[in-house]
């Protein structure tokens, strides 16, 4: 057989009839014939660091010009990542594979984590077309010849990306008798198949669409079905299929007429086909749209994301409640009208154990607690800086002995007992550790012993102070997208108890949240940095969903806002510029750093580009960096330059380019760090975000609403109830 007969490709089966193979895709150097697509515009689009928006139906199938697109590119990365050899997509070998996929869709398209499965799928189909193509082509009528061994000069010309070694490993499976038995199984299925659609590729999909359009709402599958069985004439394909016509013609005039009911997937389509719904797959529908999605889309309105989130935590909290009432023997019906119970069982945590309200007959008597106690100031030294910082405000029992203890531990020579009420920082070392405590934030409403040193007694602190009461809300002035964290704090948190979200990074310590935090963010006042981390975390989370967590990085502001005082201003300065460095050193070119930064009761966002020597400096009040922030900065990339061999040639103290970017800009005193969270959404969410953020100038109550109910939503879900 010469060389080009081994290449040709055959059009006919066995049979006589001609073969489902898209062989022009093979056919490249004859005119006229379709070569395999490389979509150039995808191409153009990612060069210029975009993505092509892609729109879904309520079915969640890809719609317009843009979803063809993304079906296509499907195809293309199916051929390039997809090994022709593999003889089932569902392997776990294939995971990288299959996530090398995800991640050039999503950077070329902006498609949701919940189409995934939907991609991933579709690019199993286009791979098992292509290697059916390629069987078919050069592979069937020259299964036992040797020469089948040698790729064909048009796939090595087509296709560089299939190796010889592919090819062999290819045409090794397709020698075996397992892919033989499962060929003649394909072939007997294809036999029984006698309603043959008339359409191309996404026939459904793209009918659905064209009634949608011009009718506003969806067709029923058994439309879709007879749609895409008529030929341009009026004419069925055949007359099997005019059979199955005629019969979803009379039972849809009995639907009409009210003598049809259809329950489930017992449907119009079901009932002329004469045989039931395989599990898997809806008849009439492309083949990604599922019975739940189709029933969706037709007959179950959607509810609102936010209310049915506020239902499952309502619920919640409802069943919470009632297992407190039965353990408590609480009526809850006469609760209203009698007086609350004197004593109250309390768990016996860090935050009670030492103010339980009843006493154990069994146990010894505790240790009598001095009475006299005093307003202080806790500080801490610090050893890098010198000096000693202001971290917590409390109350110090100042009479105490070296024997008095602080569960169960004696305090020890120079020790006081202490009570924090009020961290200043929260993430300090505690100077006296305890086993259920570490941090300052952790000992919050608990006892821990202190260096008297380092004790300073208040006497004129104010009366508020003096009190201790935590305000409560007030529910009705709430959003009730956020009462639910309203109420949970409310009954749960005012103790001094917290909630503990994972940090950005899993090697980082978990942020806790306490009732402060939650208080002042549900009723719109100033935030503290624990909740601003609280939202890059949630951030982190929807761009590694999303495949987008290689475009930026993020910063804490506990590590760069100058948060100390009565401090070496210049080493202050040197300790939180090393921090940026830290970060920035091993971060590949392209990357953006998002740092939010706290001059000082105001917060500020800044996005950094340290391979541009650019900064963009987003300030809701639309003033220039103060003097701290361009020291800082300046400080930092320029020694990162030094460390990483970049700028050597400049002078070491050239000014970086720090530019006050336009932005939405703040109407009232305490919106920044609202802002700064919309401002970041804006960036890690958005193609363009940059640019969509400096083309606005406002944001209004939605905007700022919408952050309020994610990082509240996001608080949420660390609840254990």
């Amino acid at each position: 057989m010469s060389k080009d007969q081994q290449e040709e490709v055959s059009t006919q089966t066995q049979v006589g009839k001609p073969r489902r193979t898209n062989s022009s895709r093979f056919n490249a150097d004859e005119e006229g014939k379709r070569r395999a697509t490389l979509l150039k515009r995808v191409h153009v689009v990612r060069t210029r660091g975009e993505r092509i928006q892609v729109s879904f139906d309520a079915k969640g199938q890809p719609i317009d010009k843009e979803g063809d697109e993304l079906q296509s590119w499907i195809g293309v990365l199916a051929r390039e990542h997809i090994p022709i050899w593999i003889a089932d997509f569902r392997s776990a070998d294939l995971e990288p594979r299959k996530e090398q996929v995800w991640l050039e869709v999503v950077t070329s398209f902006t498609v949701d984590e919940s189409h995934k499965k939907q991609v991933l799928k579709s690019c199993g189909e286009s791979a098992k077309c292509f290697r059916y193509d390629l069987y078919q082509a050069f592979v069937r009528d020259h299964i036992d010849d040797e020469s089948v061994w040698q790729r064909p000069a048009k796939v090595v010309k087509n296709y560089p990306t299939i190796s010889q070694d592919d090819w062999e490993r290819f045409i090794t499976y397709r020698r075996t008798g397992d892919f033989k038995r499962l060929s003649d199984q394909g072939i007997e299925r294809r036999k029984k198949s006698k309603y043959g659609s008339t359409t191309g590729r996404d026939g459904y999909r793209k009918r659905d669409q064209e009634i949608f359009e011009k009718t506003g709402s969806y067709a029923d599958r058994h439309v879709i079905w007879r749609d895409t069985r008529i030929k341009p004439d009026g004419e069925y394909k055949n007359p099997s299929i005019k059979i199955i016509g005629d019969q979803i013609d009379e039972l849809t005039q009995q639907d009409t007429q009210g003598s049809f009911e259809s329950v489930g997937t017992e449907d119009i389509l079901t009932k002329s086909l004469g045989n039931p719904e395989h599990s898997g797959r809806l008849r009439g529908q492309s083949k990604f749209v599922k019975q739940a999605q189709y029933d969706n889309a037709m007959h179950v309105p959607r509810e609102n994301p936010e209310v049915s989130f506020m239902k499952r935590q309502l619920a919640a909290l409802e069943r919470t409640v009632q297992e407190l009432c039965a353990k408590h023997g609480i009526n809850r019906e006469t609760m209203a009208e009698e007086a609350a119970p004197e004593t109250v069982d309390q768990h016996n945590s860090f935050k009670a154990s030492c103010t339980l309200n009843e006493k154990d007959a069994d146990a010894p008597d505790p240790q009598p607690m001095p009475n006299e106690s005093k307003e202080c100031q806790l500080f801490l030294t610090d050893f890098i800086n010198g000096g000693e910082v202001l971290v917590a405000l409390g109350r110090a029992y100042m009479d105490c002995v070296p024997t008095d203890t602080v569960h169960g531990i004696p305090l020890g020579a120079g020790n006081v007992r202490v009570t924090i009420s009020v961290p200043k920082l929260k993430r300090a070392l505690l100077p006296i550790p305890t086993n259920e405590a570490t941090y300052i934030e952790e000992a919050v409403g608990g006892f821990v012993a202190w260096p008297k040193k380092l004790v300073v007694i208040q006497s004129s602190l104010s009366q508020a102070s003096r009190e201790e009461v935590p305000p409560t809300f007030d529910f009705d002035a709430i959003p009730i997208e956020l009462r639910p964290l309203a109420y949970y704090a409310q009954s749960s948190l005012s103790d001094g108890s917290q909630i503990s979200c994972p940090p950005q990074q899993s090697d980082e310590m978990p942020i806790y949240i306490g009732y402060e935090d939650v208080y002042d963010f549900i009723t719109f006042k100033e935030i503290s940095a624990s909740s601003i981390m609280v939202y890059i975390s949630y951030l982190s989370d929807c761009c590694a969903r999303a495949g987008l967590d290689q475009r930026f990085v993020f910063i804490s502001p506990f590590l760069v806002s100058p948060v100390q005082q009565n401090v070496d201003r210049v080493a202050y300065i040197r300790e939180r510029a090393d921090n940026i460095i830290r970060i920035i050193t091993n971060i590949p070119r392209g990357r953006l750093v998002l740092m939010p930064y706290n001059s000082g009761q105001h917060w500020i966002l800044a996005v950094i580009n340290p391979w541009d020597d650019s900064v963009l400096y987003f300030n809701p009040l639309g003033n220039d960096p103060g003097e701290d922030f361009q020291q800082l900065i300046t400080l930092a990339l320029n020694d990162w330059k030094l460390l990483v061999g970049r700028g050597i040639t400049k002078r070491r103290n050239c000014k970086t380019l720090i530019q006050t970017a336009r932005c939405p800009i703040q109407q009232g005193n305490v919106q920044c760090g609202y802002f700064v969270l919309g401002f970041m959404r804006e960036i890690t969410l958005n193609v363009d975000g940059l640019a969509l953020l400096q083309n606005k100038t406002s944001y209004n109550e939605a905007d700022l609403n919408l952050v309020r109910q994610e990082w509240t939503t996001y608080v949420m879900s660390f609840i254990q109830y």
